[in-house]
């Protein structure tokens, strides 16, 4: 199960000098722009402003020189006759699965709060941490560290990992990610979310700190759309998640109270309603507003759209799914 994990950050570490070096770039330049009004947002948070019209720097897809070698890869281009598009969110990105091609992008490193999306993070951790196999008891105090979106574990129930990261996934359960993250065998907690600090080091996500494993805003809580696109293609590529972040329900047992079971339903509305939807996390905020990562194949290529900030995410998705495979062509 972690074999992915491991390789996927060796693959990563290759090219790390590189992301960070370009995206540096990219950030000073958004910074000396700005006037000093600009240097202030979401509750004193530096926001890196870049221009609607700019793509991010590409950075290096993970994939093994093997795989290059028994398939070249095809690129993303775009028909020069396509007109732009705009979207309502605040930032906003689509890259190319495989490539990490930046296919579009408004204000891809501006700070923004990630809501729910955090349990992405907080899934790929419990991966490192646990084997899904492993029984995990719910907190006795689990109603008032979890409030908010929930599959309404009891109290010192005993559930399994897997069935955790299913409700953390499919159904946004506020209680599964507390679970997960307090159970944690090597210094519980704090050390849960320092182990995710630590993989948005490893994969260079520089707009990226975490502060809670569930996705409460916070001044520090944050990340970028930028960021969020990376973290997907790498969470995705373990079969575990991808498979999970497909489902529209699930429904799991307690192990300790055989007659108890859960259901939990997805938050994803475009799930089995647009074309080629396969995932994946949906959040939402006062703060962060309206957050949505949405992976989509059509003819064998797949797409990563993040919408944040959006008053109208699930619109703001399927314009760009449209678009996107309306404006280019793999060759």
């Amino acid at each position: 199960m972690l074999q992915f994990y491991r390789m996927g950050l060796q693959n990563f570490q290759s090219v790390q000098t590189r992301m960070i070096s370009t995206v540096a770039l990219v950030i000073l330049v958004g910074i000396f722009a700005m006037s000093p009004q600009q240097l202030l947002s979401k509750s004193d948070v530096l926001g890196i402003q870049q221009s609607k019209n700019t793509l991010p720097p590409k950075i290096e897809p993970i994939i093994t020189f093997s795989e290059i070698l028994e398939k070249p890869q095809e690129i993303p281009v775009k028909h020069p006759d396509v007109s732009d598009v705009s979207v309502y969110a605040e930032s906003a990105i689509v890259i190319d699965e495989k490539t990490l091609t930046p296919l579009f992008a408004k204000n891809p490193l501006l700070l923004q709060y990630p809501a729910s999306t955090t349990k992405l993070a907080t899934a790929l951790i419990a991966l490192q941490t646990y084997e899904l196999s492993q029984t995990l008891t719910v907190p006795s105090n689990i109603r008032e560290q979890s409030d908010g979106s929930s599959a309404q574990l009891l109290p010192m129930d005993v559930l399994t990992v897997k069935d955790l990261i299913y409700a953390l996934l499919v159904g946004s359960a506020n209680d599964a990610a507390y679970t997960l993250a307090i159970n944690d065998p090597s210094g519980g907690y704090n050390n849960f979310i320092s182990n995710m600090n630590q993989l948005a080091k490893n994969l260079n996500l520089s707009s990226t700190h975490f502060t809670n494993p569930i996705g409460y805003d916070e001044s520090t809580h944050v990340t970028s759309a930028f960021d969020l696109a990376v973290l997907t293609q790498f969470a995705l590529k373990e079969p575990f998640i991808r498979t999970i972040v497909d489902q529209t329900s699930y429904t799991f047992t307690s192990v300790s109270n055989p007659s108890k079971t859960y259901t939990v339903t997805t938050t994803n509305q475009l799930l089995g309603t647009v074309e080629g939807v396969t995932g994946v996390k949906t959040g939402w905020t006062p703060l962060a507003q309206g957050l949505l990562i949405v992976s989509v194949t059509r003819n064998d290529h797949t797409i990563i759209i993040v919408i944040a900030n959006s008053p109208y995410r699930e619109n703001d998705a399927k314009d760009l799914i449209e678009w996107t495979y309306r404006s280019y062509v793999w060759e």
